[in-house]
């Protein structure tokens, strides 16, 4: 007898044969940790966004040439919202 898995996936529900010897309680677990682990992971990368925006909307004049920018260019990249590259 094989039993059905159904776990929502990124496109809907996914359909499958469950893995022998895997508990399913054990690969739901895996599974959320793993969410967890990416969402930290961007939640920082946000983050660092957000600051380096911030410092770079303080620099002067000289700071921005050393960097190889000018006003425009920082304006451009200030004014990102921190989900943007």
């Amino acid at each position: 007898m094989h039993t059905i898995w159904i776990v929502p996936g990124r496109f809907g529900l996914t359909f499958g044969p469950q893995q022998t010897g895997v508990s399913t309680k054990t690969s739901a677990v895996k599974r959320v940790k793993s969410i967890l682990r990416k969402t930290y992971k961007l939640f920082v990368i946000w983050h660092q966004r957000s600051r380096q925006r911030y410092h770079l909307s303080k620099l002067d004049d000289d700071l921005l040439n050393d960097v190889g920018l000018n006003r425009e260019a920082q304006r451009f990249e200030v004014s990102k919202v921190f989900w943007k590259k």
